[in-house]
């Protein structure tokens, strides 16, 4: 199932669903229809499908200008609150091709006061005509609501939209296998700046953009930093507590910017070989400058190729959190706060076991001493 959208810059992208989840076609693929009319755009998509064996999902484009014209004034509204581009950019495509069509082009109710009639529908459209995934469903709820929260604050709308949710179901841990400080440690990596990602990812726990963003001037060391909180946790549990890093901004694209809400502070690093390696390594880097200057996702397929095998940059995160977590000696509200997580029912999806059953229909004869 695929359907294609156009950015006020002009660019297409095209989208598929595929077993429930969206999939984006990579932009060297489509860049070519960027300068097409839409009928053509719509006869390429067409071929694709065919010859990829995708279904077509049956999209309806929303027509009516007055909506319209509420959904650029709601982008404009969260454009003043200092929402993050790619946020409203994502609100406003999920929400002018998948929920409000079904309301106007499809319910015929053009005035949003008659849509709570309606929006109790909108599930069973969205996973049943739709092919939606659970997870893409929720996220497009989440943008409807924000977006009548808005008309109900501007007085557009005053009765409570009812929506809900698509059941996501229990999920496991993304990690294939946890990996430890010394597998870390030890492993031969490509170059200098990979071996620098391996040990500053998983030693200061960092989200992928906030690597991508970082400067050899971010780091302190020493008896300046034992004093802050993260450095005496860490000495607290037992752990090296001398070497921090200062998270003030995250990379995304081109672009640098304030990190996530709640995640502006020092992080501390557990280990004190990998702190002496890291401070080795940076020694001869520009201070002022990142680390990295390729964007993110050039870095993720460097990564790719010369990291720790299965394991990708996000997951050094997600194995770093998760060894302090069972091995670290750090309690529940320490890993939490060095994480830099808001909610902690995400520090508890970190800790999870990763599925290490193995195939339990093997049966052996039970023997303690073998």
């Amino acid at each position: 199932m695929a359907g294609w959208q156009r950015t006020p810059a002009g660019k297409v992208s095209v989208y598929y669903y595929m077993n429930g989840k969206q999939k984006k076609l990579p932009r060297a693929e489509t860049t070519h229809l960027d300068n097409e009319p839409d009928h053509n755009i719509e006869y390429w998509i067409t071929n694709w499908e065919l010859s990829h064996q995708v279904r077509r999902v049956p999209t309806v484009r929303l027509s009516d200008t007055e909506v319209i014209k509420l959904l650029d004034r709601f982008c404009k509204y969260m454009q003043s609150r200092g929402k993050d581009e790619r946020t409203i950019r994502g609100y406003r495509n999920g929400l002018l091709a998948y929920t409000l069509p079904f309301f106007v082009e499809i319910e015929l109710l053009r005035s949003p006061s008659f849509w709570p009639s309606r929006s109790i529908k909108l599930l069973a459209h969205m996973e049943t005509t739709l092919g939606l995934g659970p997870r893409t469903i929720n996220t497009y709820n989440v943008a409807l609501r924000r977006f009548w929260h808005w008309m109900t604050e501007e007085g557009i709308v005053d009765q409570p939209l009812r929506l809900r949710n698509a059941i996501v179901g229990g999920s496991k841990t993304p990690l294939k296998f946890t990996i430890t400080p010394k597998d870390v440690l030890d492993h031969v990596y490509g170059s200098p700046k990979i071996r620098l990602i391996a040990l500053i990812g998983f030693f200061f726990s960092l989200r992928s953009q906030e690597l991508a963003a970082i400067c050899p001037s971010d780091f302190k060391g020493g008896s300046k930093v034992t004093g802050l909180e993260c450095c005496k946790v860490m000495a607290k549990a037992k752990l090296y507590s001398r070497f921090a890093a200062k998270i003030t901004k995250q990379k995304s694209g081109k672009n640098i910017k304030g990190p996530k809400n709640n995640s502006t502070g020092w992080v501390a690093c557990f280990d004190e070989r990998a702190a002496r390696e890291i401070v080795e390594l940076l020694r001869d880097l520009p201070p002022t400058e990142p680390i990295w200057t390729t964007r993110p996702d050039w870095l993720y397929k460097v990564w790719g190729r010369e990291g720790f095998p299965g394991i990708t940059i996000k997951d050094l995160r997600r194995a770093s959190i998760y060894w302090l977590g069972h091995y670290g000696g750090m309690d529940f509200t320490a890993l939490k706060n060095h994480a830099r997580h808001s909610d902690p029912s995400t520090t508890a999806l970190y800790v999870r076991r990763p599925d290490d059953l193995g195939d339990e229909d093997d049966w052996v004869e039970l023997d303690l001493d073998a």
